[in-house]
């Protein structure tokens, strides 16, 4: 079953969640935490949208298409769960996050498609002259 989004912005278009899982599954894939209804307010916030409901409206999903126009050149990408991506900033700085979920959220009459990332930090090590990264961990140091 594909289920088509529509994006918030005009670069982004023809989104595909694929490949749904199961609400037994899927327990894992949502963090147990108010941090993660805390992220996805300030993401409806980002989008201009007001946030007040949650209750079981998320669905999660194992995989996502959808297309990016660039400079007049359409990329069709395929991310799975459990994939590492490149993420180019605005700065055009390349940083690397593992695909930890794929989920989408009904707001109204509108459904909308998100994605959860662990991000990785460059550590001060090399190994056969590659960086070598790790895992960021949010609450290190405090």
């Amino acid at each position: 079953m594909k289920i088509y989004m529509k994006s918030t912005v005009d670069y982004i278009s023809k989104i595909n969640l694929r490949k749904r899982i199961s609400r037994q599954k899927a327990k894992e894939f949502l963090p147990n935490s108010p941090d993660f209804f805390a992220e996805l307010t300030l993401a409806y916030r980002d989008m201009d949208y007001e946030l007040t409901m949650f209750k079981d409206l998320c669905q999660f999903y194992e995989y996502i298409c959808f297309l990016v126009e660039d400079n007049n050149t359409i990329i069709q990408y395929h991310l799975h769960v459990g994939e590492v991506v490149t993420v180019i900033s605005e700065n055009n700085s390349q940083n690397f996050a593992i695909l930890k979920s794929i989920f989408s959220h009904q707001k109204s009459n509108q459904c909308f498609a998100f994605i959860i990332v662990d991000w990785f930090e460059i550590t001060n090590q090399t190994k056969v002259g590659c960086p070598i990264y790790k895992l960021r961990i949010e609450n290190e140091g405090q």
